[in-house]
């Protein structure tokens, strides 16, 4: 018999819950059943994964600083297609 009041009771806790929920919502403070999120999902995703993975933007980062040098080298350097070739007098 004990059992099943403590079924009960966590059925109603659960019901309780779902109802804060729906209020919270309607007052504007979360989104949760009923309203979605109009835009800036993925961008505040971006920003947490930003805040609990902060080496993960520093390896971005550092990927895209050797890409540009890379870049940088190879538009410095003569490419072997393009040689210009020597001038005769």
């Amino acid at each position: 018999m004990a059992w099943l009041i403590g079924v009960a009771c966590i059925a109603i806790g659960i019901f309780l819950v779902d109802r804060i929920l729906l209020w919270m919502e309607t007052r504007g403070w979360l989104f949760y059943r009923k309203r979605k999120p109009k835009g800036g999902g993925p961008a505040l995703l971006g920003v947490a994964a930003e805040l609990f993975q902060p080496t993960q933007h520093s390896a971005v980062q550092e990927i895209e600083r050797q890409s540009r040098k890379l870049d940088d080298a190879s538009d410095s350097a003569p490419r072997e297609g393009h040689q210009i070739p020597p001038q005769e007098h």
